[in-house]
């Protein structure tokens, strides 16, 4: 029999050694890292590094594209509100989010902010984030999406730019496009122009992909032959006004949409993948402001997965992950509000009540916890100033909330405050000019605070953006109302007319200068105002002016909070115009008295006399010195205006 020698006692010990240490590697989780420039976000567990040159990368192609796309150039300078990129280490994380098989990114237009969500794929993950970029300019540029082909087939071919030497250039095959199109049979033009690859049940993995690619190509063949970005520019204008897409690209290209399919195709076997044959002058890229870095400890990536969820509407994936945040977190806000939310949604109210307000007591205060509450309060019928309170402060902490703009503009405009609801509502139409509620209720509250011509612009607004018949129907009824109803009737005029003896006074005299100094020893203030400044010659001139009503003061101009006055030196001395009445004349001051008669002659005296009345006299007390009389007093001061 054969013996095989076993490890020695030695190795295994190694052994064991090495599997211990094994263990905490593998159970650890990643460290998650965020990254922030401006209006930027990038979160990721992929790599304190790679993270950041992503976020540089992606920051610096917005004004890239912005400035050499003209289909992109109506997008804002910056984004207006935050974009939060997510870039998750492993492919399973961003499962949830995946819409086909051929998706390696998303773009959400949120309620608080815009997600791009993607997996790292190694060298594809720059193109497939400037891919979702394009996606978010195009509805930030544009009201009314472009149809779906055109979409994808912008953000396929802007995706492979190259910058180097002042050119961008443009018109590389993204991935696997050319040989798909080599291999299959092109879709047709109905096919191509209605296919939603992620929303039609009937498209399988290969259609998908088809789409894709030949989607790129019709787009390459539109910049590359077609007449270039002002050509796009011009047919998608003509989509926007509601144009046919048939008849559009007619018009716009001079052949029918299946000949450009076809032309499409002869370009492709004509010119290389890998040829990037459309070159654009470019100024120097905008770098991203500086970029700051920070860990970011559990289970704030938690709570961003569910919130970004609850944006993409998988409300059940985002429940389920929720509740077992909270269950490793139970003293965390963050997993609270989404528990909150999602009891919301429900309209589980006392559930969503005690998850709220747990998270307030936390310590949860960022607006996504007091846009919930205010939701809450208002389902609820709770106070009023409560669910204004808690809207106001979600608007406060992140100022890109659209949502909560839109929410805070209708609970005004329902309230009968239309002037304070319309810039609400403006605010949230600029933010998400792809939501047609939002025009629409811009436009109402313009109406009702009889702005006219506004509300026609903001009508049309909602019409444009309008991608359901529900929402072209209510803009339309805008439109038809803005056109019918009668203008609002003057206001009444008040029962009581104020006596003219009320009128607020506005003095006799006037002084402008500088706010110097306000003096408060006595119930008297005195105000001095520097009317001329002081020179190397010549010494300032002020004015003293008093009132021992300070409240009647009226107050104008720039106040600035100046609703107390403060005592003492001014610094900065503002600069002021003061009204006042002029005080009286002084009394005329009495005659000088009459000198006495000189005294008789004195005596002569003894030397030794003399000197006891020289030392009596330095002995006796001297006068007290006369108090300098108080500076004369120009009047009383009726109004006070900063400049």
């Amino acid at each position: 029999m054969r013996v095989i020698p076993g490890p020695t006692l030695h190795a295994i010990l190694l052994l064991t050694r090495m599997a211990l240490s094994a263990i905490p590697l593998a159970a650890a989780s990643p460290i998650w890292y965020r990254f922030q420039s401006g209006a930027w976000e990038l979160s990721t567990d992929a790599g304190e590094r790679r993270g950041e040159e992503l976020l540089v990368k992606l920051a610096g192609s917005y004004p890239l594209l912005r400035g050499a796309a003209a289909e992109l150039s109506s997008a804002p300078a910056t984004p207006r509100r935050r974009v939060r990129v997510v870039l998750f280490r492993s492919a399973r994380d961003f499962q949830p989010f995946r819409r086909g098989e051929a998706n390696r990114g998303l773009h959400l237009s949120g309620a608080e902010c815009d997600w791009i969500l993607l997996p790292d794929s190694g060298g594809e993950t720059l193109r497939a984030a400037r891919h979702e970029l394009v996606h978010l300019m195009l509805r930030h540029a544009r009201r009314t999406p472009p149809p779906r082909w055109v979409e994808e087939g912008l953000a396929d071919y802007y995706s492979t730019l190259e910058h180097a030497g002042g050119r961008l250039r443009l018109g590389k095959a993204p991935g696997a496009h050319a040989r798909l199109l080599k291999d299959e049979a092109w879709l047709d033009a109905p096919r191509l122009m209605t296919l939603r690859p992620g929303e039609d049940g009937e498209a399988d993995a290969r259609t998908a992909a088809l789409f894709y690619a030949e989607s790129w190509a019709v787009v390459r063949w539109m910049m590359l032959e077609g007449g270039g970005s002002a050509k796009a520019a011009a047919f998608l204008a003509l989509l926007a006004s509601g144009r046919d897409q048939g008849a559009a690209f007619q018009e716009t290209y001079g052949v029918a949409f299946q000949a450009g399919i076809e032309r499409a195709r002869l370009l492709l076997e004509r010119l290389p993948a890998d040829a990037a044959a459309d070159v654009r002058p470019v100024t120097a890229g905008v770098a991203p402001a500086a970029v700051s870095r920070e860990e970011l400890p559990p289970p704030l990536p938690e709570a961003m997965k569910v919130e970004a969820m609850l944006d993409a509407g998988l409300e059940r994936e985002a429940e389920r992950l929720a509740r077992e945040t909270a269950r490793r977190h139970p003293a965390s806000a963050a997993a609270e509000t989404m528990l909150g939310a999602l009891a919301l949604r429900r309209a589980d109210y006392e559930t969503a009540r005690g998850h709220l307000e747990r998270a307030i007591a936390l310590g949860g205060a960022e607006a996504r916890t007091q846009f919930e509450y205010a939701m809450l309060v208002g389902d609820t019928k709770g106070p009023d100033a409560l669910v204004e309170q808690s809207l106001r402060q979600a608007v406060a902490s992140e100022p890109g909330f659209a949502e909560a703009w839109l929410v805070l503009g209708n609970w005004l405009l329902n309230k009968g405050r239309a002037a304070e609801a319309a810039p609400c509502l403006e605010k949230s139409a600029a933010l998400d000019p792809g939501r047609s509620a939002a025009w629409e209720a811009w436009g109402r509250a313009l109406l009702e605070a009889g702005e006219r011509q506004r509300a026609r612009e903001a009508a049309r607004g909602a019409l444009e953006a309008a991608s359901t018949p529900e929402q072209r129907e209510m803009a339309l009824a805008l439109m038809r109302d803005i056109e019918v109803r009668p203008a609002q009737p003057p206001k009444p005029p008040p029962a009581v007319q104020t006596p003219a003896g009320w009128q607020p006074r506005e003095g006799d005299a006037r002084a402008e200068g500088r706010l110097v100094f306000i003096s408060c020893e006595d119930t008297r203030l005195l105000f001095r105002i520097e009317v001329k400044r002081r020179t190397a010659k010549t010494r300032a001139v002020t004015v003293l002016l008093e009132t021992s009503k300070p409240n009647l003061v009226m107050l104008r101009g720039k106040a600035e909070g100046r609703r107390e006055f403060v005592c003492g030196q001014q610094k900065p001395a503002p600069l002021v115009a003061a009204g006042y009445i002029l005080a009286p004349p002084p009394a005329a001051e009495a005659a000088p008295p009459q000198r006495p008669p000189p005294a008789p002659a004195k005596k002569a005296v003894s030397s030794k006399t003399a000197k006891k009345a020289s030392a009596k006299t330095k002995n006796a007390r001297r006068p007290a010195r006369a108090k300098p009389k108080p500076e004369p007093v120009a009047g009383e001061i009726v109004w006070l205006e900063f400049r």
